[in-house]
């Protein structure tokens, strides 16, 4: 939804590098560019949710723009054709570093938990469903590499919505306002069901593309049991499902 992405510098000489996102303000893309605003403020301080460094908003023009974060290693889905115009299968390890990133990323907008595996949810937290999680929404970058893998940072939240949003009827009680169908749970494409649980099943589909080496999720591998093929074992299928 974004009316343009660019790469810019604070300094010409200072070779810091950011991701300048523009959207225009009207209609759904105002509401949207909301929800993406306060998510961003919220998701200050965590490792493995985009960063905002900075904000620009100008009803009058129709226009804002958001000075994200850049990610020196590119997003999920260009190392997924990178392994695949290689030849290269992700290793065990990659794939289990890149599952667990997204999870932590996805445990403090549910829960606001800053450390996943040893903080409790955090008191009248109010919920955040990305709803939109797929490899192309998955960055990687060098600054902060964890064992040897680029560390892994959930990103574009366009399609987030909060928790108290659905409750006070400001974002509809059970469809999608926006989102990538062919990424949608079945309770998503039947129009029944979103929230945490959709999350977590585009979590299982961006594993399994990525162990296929995919361009895109493949449903009947999925629930034949192999959702992430014949390379890996039991437990990454398992995980995937």
């Amino acid at each position: 939804m974004a009316h343009s992405v660019n790469l810019v510098s604070k300094r010409a000489r200072s070779g810091k590098v950011y991701v300048e996102k523009s959207v225009r303000l009207n209609g759904m893309l105002k509401t949207r560019a909301e929800a993406e605003l306060r998510t961003l403020k919220a998701a200050r301080g965590n490792d493995h949710l985009n960063q905002l460094k900075k904000h620009l908003w100008d009803d009058r023009s129709g226009m804002a723009a958001f000075i994200l974060e850049h990610c020196d290693r590119g997003s999920l889905s260009g190392k997924i054709q990178d392994f695949l115009d290689r030849g290269k299968n992700f290793s065990k390890g990659y794939v289990w570093h890149t599952m667990k990133g997204i999870a932590k990323g996805l445990a403090f907008l549910h829960h606001g938990v800053k450390d996943a595996e040893n903080d409790h949810p955090v008191p009248g937290w109010d919920p955040i469903w990305h709803l939109d999680l797929k490899p192309c929404n998955v960055f990687l970058t060098n600054v902060g590499k964890q064992g040897g893998y680029p560390r892994v940072v959930i990103g574009d939240f366009g399609c987030a919505v909060f928790n108290t949003d659905k409750v006070r009827g400001l974002e509809h009680p059970s469809r999608q306002s926006c989102g990538t169908p062919q990424w949608y749970p079945p309770d998503g494409r039947d129009g029944s069901r979103y929230g945490a649980e959709t999350d977590l099943y585009q979590l299982g589909l961006t594993i399994s593309t990525m162990c296929r080496r995919a361009r895109g999720p493949d449903i009947y591998a999925i629930e034949g049991g192999a959702a992430c093929g014949r390379y890996y074992g039991p437990d990454l299928n398992q995980a995937s499902e």
